[in-house]
């Protein structure tokens, strides 16, 4: 079932309210309206009637397009404004493109409303539903950031070249240096090891890093105190659509 179109008409001459009404029914445009030409009234059915798209006339002898498009900005600003006017220059029509007006259409030419009501629309539902996928994706973001930041354990964010691209506020404590100086510098740069294990190591990590499975191992890193920890390392790749995702 289609969503109900709800249409605000602003207008105080009843005939071209009603030619407005007759050609968006010719085009087949199943929707409700509502009429008004006086400021209370517009205001009034912004907040209760909330339309779909708003239609308005330029100049009305109590109440002017401007001051209409301005209030439904602060009051509705997702809702498209267009102007359907008979007394409207080229200059001005941009004007108000400009400063918010979805559209114009001249009455003495209306068989365009239709198809400007329908891309203004079809314009809303995309930029809203883009809102909200950006919003949900914020959220998502917010909620993994949360649960990184306070992870009792140390979580570090490697490149494939093994530069640390972030860590948590556990890890960030037990670096030797300043979150800031320790984000771009090298894993290794943190432990503590040497000889044979080293090499043993190096080789561990640099498998990883090419994408290799490697299982929990041992490391010695070195803590802001100089203390030097003996710790399990756990590495877990981070996938994107079940490819690896190439941090740089």
């Amino acid at each position: 079932m289609a969503e109900e179109i709800r249409v605000l008409i602003l207008e105080d001459v009843p005939l071209d309210a009603e030619l407005i009404e007759t050609q968006l029914k010719r085009e087949g445009l199943q929707f409700t309206s509502r009429i008004v030409e006086k400021e209370e009234d517009y205001r009034r059915e912004l907040a209760e009637f909330q339309p779909s798209i708003i239609l308005a006339d330029h100049s009305l002898p109590q109440f002017d397009g401007i001051t209409a498009m301005n209030l439904a900005r602060e009051i509705t600003p997702n809702t498209p404004f267009i102007f359907v006017s008979g007394k409207i220059g080229e200059d001005f029509a941009v004007e108000m493109l400009k400063e918010g007006a979805t559209d114009y259409v001249l009455k003495n030419n209306l068989t365009k409303l239709p198809h400007s009501v329908k891309r203004a629309l079809k314009e809303a539902k995309e930029k809203l539903e883009k809102f909200k996928a950006q919003e949900a994706i914020k959220e998502r973001e917010e909620k993994y950031r949360t649960l990184f930041e306070y992870f009792p354990n140390y979580v570090v964010v490697l490149g494939l070249d093994g530069k640390i691209i972030d860590l948590n506020h556990a890890a960030a404590k037990f670096s030797p240096l300043s979150r800031e100086d320790t984000i771009g510098m090298y894993f290794n740069d943190l432990q503590s090891i040497t000889g044979e294990d080293s090499v043993y190591y190096q080789e561990l990590f640099s498998r990883y890093l090419n994408g290799e499975e490697v299982g929990p191992f041992e490391s010695r890193l070195i803590s802001r105190d100089g203390e030097i920890r003996l710790m399990e390392v756990y590495p877990a790749p981070l996938l994107k659509n079940g490819e690896l995702l190439r941090f740089r």
